[in-house]
């Protein structure tokens, strides 16, 4: 569904380092270090098929159009000092994916889904903002009660560590974006359709 891939454009990173300023603060205070940019890109005439979801980014993330109407959106990405840890910044404040050795993820602040008990979500509340600090504070609790059990933190996370995980949250969603895709082209058709039909009409009422 999306492609990702890095990006080095400085303009776009430092003009989401400033928007997001709150957040970049916390995770430098926190110990994490800028690690990247990358590039979110959607399927060829995204911008029709999700245009709702367009306008919805567009409010909250830097947004493209790439040819063919693709939707493409950056974000910055940051890495924890003991480099285990991936903090996603975006329009909602930190996603946190933290890797363990032998091969479980915690994910936190999400509103995606994923079968496999090898990946732990600790979702975010669609009813209320939660604080970045708060859930970062949160998903450290988690970390701490895997490690007191036994489990140990990844050496290094890598980008590519991130795309694969990120990838199968994409194809596990994938039925609920493609109908919310489905209801708009739908709602779409249907106001073009009640538009021919009344069209004229209404314009020998109005004039």
């Amino acid at each position: 569904m999306f492609s990702y891939n890095q990006s080095y454009e400085k303009s776009i990173s430092d003009g989401l380092k400033e928007r997001f300023r709150n957040e970049v603060n916390l995770l430098e205070r926190e110990g994490f270090s800028y690690c990247g940019m990358h590039e979110e890109t959607l399927w060829p005439f995204s911008v029709i098929l999700f245009f709702p979801v367009y306008l919805m980014m567009a409010s909250n993330e830097y947004v493209r159009v790439k040819t063919p109407l693709r939707i493409a959106s950056y974000h910055l990405m940051y890495l924890s000092r003991d480099n285990a840890t991936f903090a996603y910044v975006y329009g909602l404040g930190c996603k946190f994916y933290t890797k363990f050795m032998d091969g479980t993820w915690l994910v936190s602040n999400t509103a995606q889904n994923l079968r496999d008990e090898k990946v732990v979500i600790l979702k975010r509340d669609p009813k209320a903002a939660i604080p970045t600090e708060q859930v970062w504070r949160q998903h450290q609790m988690k970390v701490q009660e895997y490690q007191a059990k036994g489990m140990q933190l990844a050496i290094r996370v890598s980008f590519p560590d991130w795309v694969e995980i990120e990838s199968r949250f994409d194809q596990s969603n994938i039925i609920s974006v493609v109908s919310l895709g489905v209801i708009w082209m739908v709602m779409l058709i249907w106001a073009i359709y009640w538009l021919a039909m009344n069209g004229v009409s209404l314009f020998k009422i109005l004039f």
